[in-house]
């Protein structure tokens, strides 16, 4: 799809790493512009990998657990998103991730 090819532009530009950051240290409007920047960019096994490895699950899940309702909403379609890849999925349940997703 053609938003495919721009998400995966976006990710070989090097966007993931200053994400997570954004997610991890932002003000409210910025973790909730970058989890959901990080939601739209996961197209792929391989970008979805690479913000696992950069991190990224960790304060997504923090951000499913204590955020605003909009951190919540954003950081629970991330973490959809990312769960998508198996191995993501493992590590959402590691960082007790997936309790505050069913409640």
């Amino acid at each position: 799809a053609p938003g495919d090819e721009t998400a995966i532009d976006v990710a070989r530009a090097g966007a993931i790493s200053p994400l997570v950051d954004l997610v991890m240290a932002g003000c409210e409007d910025g973790r909730c512009a970058a989890a959901e920047a990080l939601c739209n960019i996961c197209v792929t096994n391989k970008i979805r990998v690479a913000v696992m490895r950069a991190g990224g699950i960790n304060p997504l899940v923090e951000m499913v657990r204590g955020g605003t309702s909009d951190e919540k909403t954003a950081a629970a379609g991330a973490l959809r998103t990312l769960s998508l890849n198996e191995d993501n999925q493992v590590a959402v349940s590691l960082a007790h991730g997936v309790a505050p997703l069913v409640l």
